[in-house]
């Protein structure tokens, strides 16, 4: 078991099951310096909190700083300076003005109120998928369900035609596989391959919709005139993660949740009335981002511990999701569990852009789930998991019609 001497995030175990390890690690003190990683970890809910809301302590851009000092002056210089200024312009990486500049921007299309006016077309796409399995004795949750409903509205948000969809997947696979395998100089030119496709795919299209504007969020930014094409790009760069893959995330790891635990499988499809708490629980029992890097800006004092100017911090909000000191039983999956302040979206400044669309999309899917299959169960049992620590996103969910009353779940 991990102690706080030698806890790193990059452990392998915790892509299977992260929880043991943070419980550890947390239980000892929610807050501590890792040797190991040369970071300061929060894993306390109250810690997190208090770093999310301090704006002492901002944004850091670390996907590529181990790769910056190992080829410094190389022939890979050219490209490093291009992906950390890829991710630098991300509005989530952005602080102070800049930050408030191009969050305004683009919540002109992402705020709640336009978000619901997107609930038609959702739901219209969840019907079209739910009819394409409602005859399959077995299928995969994760290919029909979980992965293309958030990659359709993400195209239709933002105007990428459909025939495109295949390059969204891609850009985003190079960027999770790049965070995920940061030392990798293969998957360093992998990504700077896909930020040179990815800018010049949006270029194109931006022109288009100065040309010809439409409903969709790049038509919508640019009227602002606040956001410059290279934040525009790289913000959309953003949504091809944030838009699909952590959406994905919330449906897979919702419908594994209620497949290991079957007495709320049965609460909710007595009762879909709670189908709005169980996507918070969701949410906090399994959250998508296990956590985010930050920086002290200046020196700050958290729960009695100084943090230097310059030292990177770890927000662990999988971990503050599972304080006991916050949450009665965290470890269990309560799906009407009230008062539900779950970090899952993050907090602050930097609260996640995207989270009223997600939100609708579980909230649709769900409930289409409840009316359209009667009961799932497991078709193989674990599923696969994304070989990411930072995002816990499943990669496949075979599920089957339910069949057996006296199966016993585990």
């Amino acid at each position: 078991m991990a102690t706080q001497s030698d806890f790193s995030l990059s452990y392998t175990e915790i892509i299977d099951d992260p929880y043991p390890v943070y419980a550890a690690v947390q239980a000892a003190d929610p807050i501590f310096w890792s040797e190991t990683d040369q970071i300061w970890h929060v894993l306390g809910y109250a810690e997190v909190m208090q770093c999310a809301l301090n704006p002492a302590i901002q944004p850091v851009v670390s996907s590529t700083d181990p790769l910056i000092a190992r080829l410094a002056n190389s022939s890979q210089e050219h490209e490093i300076i291009k992906v950390k200024q890829f991710f630098e312009n991300w509005v989530s990486e952005l602080s102070s003005h800049a930050h408030r500049r191009v969050r305004r921007a683009l919540l002109r299309s992402l705020n709640p109120r336009q978000i619901a006016q997107w609930r038609p077309r959702i739901q219209a796409l969840a019907d079209e998928l739910f009819a394409s399995v409602a005859n399959e004795a077995q299928f995969d949750f994760i290919k029909a369900i979980a992965f293309p409903l958030p990659i359709m509205v993400l195209a239709q948000l933002i105007g990428v035609p459909e025939s495109d969809l295949y390059l969204i997947k891609r850009w985003s696979d190079e960027i999770i596989g790049f965070q995920a395998d940061n030392q990798s100089v293969a998957a360093l030119r992998r990504l700077y391959d896909a930020v040179l496709e990815l800018e010049a795919y949006f270029e194109a299209i931006i022109e288009s919709r100065r040309q010809n504007p439409s409903d969709d969020v790049i038509s919508q930014v640019l009227q602002t005139g606040a956001v410059s094409d290279e934040e525009l790009i790289s913000n959309l760069g953003l949504f091809v993660i944030a838009g699909h893959e952590t959406t994905t995330g919330l449906l897979g790891n919702g419908m594994l949740s209620l497949l290991r635990h079957p007495a709320q499988y049965e609460r909710l499809l007595a009762d879909d009335s709670v189908v709005t708490t169980a996507i918070e629980e969701f949410l906090r029992y399994e959250s998508s981002t296990q956590f985010s890097g930050r920086i002290a800006a200046e020196a700050v004092e958290i729960n009695g511990h100084q943090i230097a100017k310059g030292k990177r911090i770890n927000l662990v909000w999988a971990a503050a999701n599972r304080d006991p000191a916050q949450f009665d039983n965290p470890h269990d999956l309560d799906v009407a569990r009230q008062n539900n302040k779950h970090l899952a979206f993050g907090n602050g400044a930097h609260y996640c852009l995207g989270a009223a669309l997600s939100r609708l999309e579980a909230e649709i899917i769900f409930t289409t789930l409840l009316h359209r299959l009667p009961r799932l169960e497991f078709a193989v049992d674990p599923p696969l998991w994304v070989q990411s620590q930072q995002f816990r996103i499943l990669t496949t969910l075979p599920v089957q019609l339910y069949q057996c009353p006296n199966k016993i779940y585990q």
